[in-house]
């Protein structure tokens, strides 16, 4: 059975367009179309007062509310002069002597925010903590530094600023529901180090079109899903710390990316897609162990070899096709495929390994 198996999976190397397999959708199953949350409707709108953002509806929280926090900080200050003493305040002097004091509270906005200028990015200055959507759209250009911002609780959304260069969030941890970073066209670097969780949906960057890197040293779980698409200068993508994404990962249509690095990833509980990228020459995955829906490798035209050695669960298909400078496959670990798995369309592939498995769905092309 193992051998039978393996020798159509190896035969299929040379064959394209074989019958008897159709390929499914590979989208994610999730609420309706429309709906918060959903898959925005063709025509690129959705219900309600929901907009349309990177194909996801998201209440964009167009209000703008403010509260206030309590909170304490340390400063010290050195001065020229002589003694010792206490007091309140914040700064840096010269000379000598000690101080003690309190900083700038810690401010929390109850609700949600819009940024459309400068006005509104300063703020946000002594912002810990936004309970509802923080938006910024349209107006900040250059850097923008958002230094005490630890927690959001919905949407954090990054969209749509021509002039925005540079996006520095220092203190960032959690975001409740989803990130978006879309169609900022000369936004060039991303600095998020302390971002850990993106809870409730999806972590899309997409559409920055002099984004060269994106490094999220942190991150180690996604609710949902993790979107990299159509970034055009983007190079590489480094996430050494993310172990789950609840249901989908899909980096695609970023031209000039040359490799994936997920030194980390074990789980994915949906679809792994990796699509159309044009100078892509490494995939490393080598811990992933699980893809509990389909597993799409294709249309990357530069990748001469692929190893998932871990792997050893497809719940879906499994479609490795059309890639081709494609020219070693190892799939050592691999015993399950829950749907049709389907190799083909890479001309150069000569070298194909997968001596473990044992069943497939439904048929092998």
């Amino acid at each position: 059975m193992m051998k039978s198996l393996m020798a159509a999976l190896c035969l299929a190397m040379a064959c394209s367009g074989l019958a008897g397999c159709d390929t499914p959708s590979s989208e994610g199953e999730g609420v309706d179309d429309g709906d918060e949350g959903g898959d925005c409707f063709p025509n690129a709108t959705c219900n309600d007062d929901l907009v349309c953002l990177s194909g996801l509806c998201v209440d964009a929280g167009e209000g703008e509310g403010e509260g206030e926090g309590e909170g304490e900080g340390e400063g010290e200050g050195e001065g020229e002069g002589e003694g010792e003493g206490e007091g309140e305040g914040e700064g840096e002097g010269e000379g000598e002597g000690e101080g003690e004091g309190e900083g700038e509270p810690c401010q929390t906005i109850n609700g949600s925010f819009t940024v459309e200028n400068s006005l509104d990015l300063d703020q946000l200055a002594n912002v810990c903590i936004v309970t509802g959507n923080l938006r910024i759209t349209g107006g900040p250009g250059g850097t923008v530094r958002l230094g005490a911002l630890e927690s959001v609780g919905g949407f954090l959304i990054i969209d749509d600023n021509p002039g925005l260069t540079s996006l520095s969030l220092p203190a960032l941890a959690t975001v409740g529901v989803g990130l978006f970073i879309s169609s900022n066209n000369a936004l060039t670097s991303i600095s998020l180090p302390a971002l850990a969780t993106v809870s409730g949906d999806r972590l899309s960057i997409s559409s920055n079109n002099e984004l060269t890197s994106i490094s999220l040293p942190a991150l180690a779980t996604v609710g949902v899903g993790l979107f990299i698409f159509s970034n055009n200068a983007l190079t590489s993508i480094s996430l050494p710390a993310l172990a789950t994404v609840g249901v989908g990962l899909v980096i695609s249509g970023n031209d000039a990316l040359t490799s994936i690095s997920l030194p980390a990833l074990t789980t994915l509980g949906g679809q792994l897609g990796i699509s159309s990228n044009d100078a892509l020459t490494s995939i490393s995955l080598p811990v992933l162990a699980t893809v509990s829906g389909n597993l799409n490798i294709e249309r990357n035209a530069a990748v001469t070899s692929l190893s998932l050695p871990a792997l050893t669960t497809v719940g879906g298909f499994l479609s490795i096709t059309n890639n081709p400078a494609l020219t070693s496959l190892s799939l050592p670990a691999l015993a399950t495929v829950g749907g049709f798995l389907s190799i083909s369309s890479n001309n150069e592939l000569t070298t194909c390994t997968g001596d473990r498995i044992v069943a497939v769905g439904d048929c092998v092309q």
